[in-house]
């Protein structure tokens, strides 16, 4: 296909796109003004989809709730990040709606969430090998309740919830237990419209608790559940063993909900329901928690709030003066579905990397 020996823009607001216009009249945008960040492990992180995913859930939550889908809307709209010396950016600046549906927020508080977590097995690690013990053990548990309808999901989450206090408070749980962090998390069956809220929790226990008397069976896990949600139907627990690594603590600190399961293109009517059901029985909820030697470790490191807290620095890492740095930025262009480079000279807009 022949190219053009010219270029044209295209500005809207701050947007700034750079086409190369072909020979029969298409135009694509230059891929070096597409935002593309990477982790220090080369996978590519997914700003694009995230936002993508927040700008479509917004149209049904519009028809509930139209200042959560205007935030919505704008969430992320733009970001700027500086640059290390080899060239790996950090986000230093954005606007985050925290609307709890959100799938860009929930992404970042999972992120939040995950770093926070492996910062307090690391450092409880630390302490253990200073004071000459093992570091801990740890237990993923899944805790399940059947699936509710819509009507009752208000009821099933503050069940789950009350029954992991009491779980808590078991003589079992308590001689074996010495820390956990748990997150609550709603899957959708849309074949059945029902829908399933479940725990997971990771919990630190010393190193001879495999071998040893408080040791708890999966059985009595079992048992143990049914007797604290009051449920004898309840038929399944998942407990394993775990050495708190990387794929552990992401199964714990996975989003709240999914965007895959809220919305199925072409169904209207399904997705307001859903998108309705989800934003009245999650408002206000605190769906992380944290006991023990791990709520010790957060709050002697000072973690900031999963919930509340700040989404742009998501590793705790300090962070530079964003007023002092020099600031890369990309704006959300609606068209292509895509961030682009801001235009030169717009606020915080240094020069396209």
């Amino acid at each position: 296909m022949k190219v053009l020996n010219h270029h044209s823009t295209h500005t809207t607001g701050a947007i700034y796109m750079q086409y190369t216009t072909w020979a029969d009249g298409r135009q694509v945008i230059q891929s070096a003004d597409i935002l593309h960040d990477e982790t220090r492990t080369g996978r590519t992180v997914p700003w694009h989809s995230h936002k993508a995913n927040s700008m479509a859930l917004s149209y049904p939550v519009e028809e509930i709730d139209p200042a959560a889908a205007f935030r919505m809307r704008r969430c992320a709209d733009r970001l700027s990040f500086t640059k290390d010396a080899d060239g790996h950016m950090k986000l230093r600046q954005a606007y985050f709606c925290r609307v709890r549906l959100c799938p860009m927020c929930q992404w970042r508080r999972s992120l939040k969430m995950h770093g926070q977590v492996r910062q307090c097995i690391e450092y409880l690690a630390a302490n253990r090998q200073r004071a000459g013990h093992k570091p801990y053990q740890y237990i993923l548990l899944t805790l399940t309740v059947p699936n509710c309808n819509g009507e009752a999901l208000g009821r099933t989450l503050d069940l789950i919830q009350e029954s992991w206090k009491r779980l808590q408070r078991r003589t079992e749980y308590k001689a074996a237990i010495k820390g956990s962090v748990r997150c609550v998390e709603i899957t959708y069956n849309r074949k059945a419209n029902t829908y399933h809220p479940h725990i997971h929790a990771l919990l630190a226990v010393n190193p001879s608790y495999f071998t040893g008397r408080t040791y708890v069976t999966h059985d009595r896990w079992l048992q143990i559940w049914r007797e604290c949600t009051g449920d004898p139907t309840i038929t399944q627990v998942d407990v394993r063993k775990t050495t708190g690594d990387a794929a552990a603590v992401a199964e714990v600190t996975k989003y709240a909900t999914k965007a895959s399961d809220v919305l199925k293109p072409g169904d209207v009517q399904r997705n307001r329901e859903v998108v309705g059901t989800l934003l009245r029985y999650c408002h206000k909820r605190r769906f992380a928690g944290w006991g023990g030697v791990l709520r010790k470790a957060h709050q002697a490191l000072q973690l900031d709030d999963v919930e509340n807290g700040d989404l742009v620095n998501t590793d705790n890492a300090p962070s530079a003066s964003a007023a002092a740095a020099a600031l890369w930025s990309w704006d959300w262009c609606v068209g292509p579905r895509l961030y682009i480079a801001a235009q030169k000279g717009a606020t915080n807009a240094q020069a396209t990397p």
